[in-house]
């Protein structure tokens, strides 16, 4: 499963983070995409092909479903929108309508988003200019594509866009934090029952007329969720984006949002459950690999599950680059990312 979240600097400016847990390797690829890059969204049988142009330059983490078809998972634009692929088991459309609507698959909104809109304003009118189809995945067995998006702005406004209850979806994101399932709507009314939440604790307390106290920081925290279930891990996102303290400058930002995601990054072996679908067989699940996002520099960082440190892609880097170019994850993070040692 999935967190994604934002916090902001003092100078309002936005960063975002996000995991990826899954129960395999998935075959990703990181890619660069110019302006006029050409795409094509999968269709149902009998509708004409859809096919669209990037308007801005975007970096991407995509998953490989075919080799003709990389849809995005998480990215950057050159207009500072960033927009991250979550699980969502509750992805429902009815059959898509001949009409003159253009229509896109499911799994292919983070690429069309990033490559089309600049703003949270603009992802909204264009969704709702749209049709979605519940396209099937291959690799996961054609399973209807089971999968709602996180989209932030440079200027932190955001939005869920979700594909239930037979229609799309669109929710302001007041929180500024994603998980899973259920709905997103459900998780702001359970975060009603946190509201007694803070980050002030308290040090002593009397039982009787004995006076209990602790020396240690931290109880404040005793009232948040433990467990690494979708709504849990939406309450502490919440609390972690609300309560820490609000960096100065860009890199403690950064630095923040990477000790803020490391709170939900899990190794392997933490959550196993019986696989029904073999006995006496575990289904793990692990965090993959985690991305750091700063939607003002372009600066799109990543790690994943066996690294120590994280790579950084900058567009800045790419903008004298005219054409596609893709890379398979693991094999350019295992070739880039390495730590220095000096000699004292």
């Amino acid at each position: 499963m999935c967190t994604t979240f934002i916090i902001r600097d003092q100078h309002g400016k936005v960063y975002q983070g996000r995991t990826l847990e899954y129960g395999e390797e998935l075959a990703f690829s990181l890619g660069y995409y110019p302006r006029g890059s050409q795409f094509a969204s999968p269709v149902p049988a009998g509708f004409p092909a859809m096919r669209f142009a990037s308007r801005l330059r975007f970096l991407s983490i995509s998953l490989d479903i075919a080799a003709d078809y990389q849809p995005a998972v998480a990215g950057l634009n050159e207009a500072g929108l960033t927009v991250n692929m979550n699980m969502f088991a509750e992805t429902a459309l009815p059959n898509p309508q001949q009409d003159s609507r253009p229509l896109i698959a499911v799994s292919g909104v983070a690429s069309w988003l990033l490559a089309s809109c600049g703003s949270c304003a603009e992802v909204r009118q264009l969704v709702e200019q749209s049709q979605f189809w519940v396209d099937p995945l291959p690799m996961l067995g054609n399973t209807p594509s089971p999968f709602h998006y996180a989209v932030f702005d440079r200027h932190g406004q955001g939005l869920v866009i979700e594909f239930g209850q037979g229609r799309v979806q669109l929710h302001d994101n007041p929180v500024g934090v994603m998980t899973n399932g259920p709905a997103f709507d459900w998780h702001l009314t359970h975060l009603d029952n946190y509201a007694f939440v803070s980050n002030l604790g308290k040090r002593e307390q009397y039982f009787g007329s004995h006076l209990a106290r602790t020396e240690d920081v931290g109880n404040a925290m005793a009232g948040l969720p433990a467990d690494d279930t979708s709504s849990s891990r939406f309450v502490r996102a919440a609390y972690y984006a609300q309560f820490c303290q609000t960096p100065a400058h860009a890199d403690a930002a950064v630095a923040l949002v990477a000790k803020i995601t490391n709170k939900f990054d899990r190794p392997r072996g933490a959550t196993n459950l019986p696989d029904p679908a073999q006995a006496g067989r575990l289904a793990e699940e692990w965090t993959t690999f985690s991305a750091l996002t700063d939607l003002s520099r372009g600066l799109l960082y990543i790690r994943p599950d066996n690294a120590l440190n994280y790579l950084c892609l900058s567009l800045a880097d790419h903008a004298a680059i005219d054409s596609v170019r893709r890379h398979s994850f693991s094999r350019f993070l295992h070739e880039h990312i390495g730590l220095a040692q000096p000699v004292l």
